[in-house]
């Protein structure tokens, strides 16, 4: 696989590289993050829930 170059001749590395290739295929980059997103929320609902049956057994 050749690598791109930029338009200064340099070869892209790291995070630029990254940003170059994720954005060719934007449909399922978009998904992942929504995806990544609804993960993060969900993994803080245990943590709610706690938070609410705890408020009960004291009846604050």
């Amino acid at each position: 696989m050749a690598k791109k170059e930029s338009q200064d001749g340099k070869s892209k590395k790291g995070l630029s590289r990254l940003m170059e290739l994720a954005m060719t295929q934007k449909a399922p980059m978009v998904g992942g993050m929504l995806l990544s997103a609804m993960a993060t929320i969900a993994s803080f609902l245990p943590y709610l829930a706690i938070y609410f049956i705890i408020q009960e057994i004291v009846g604050a």
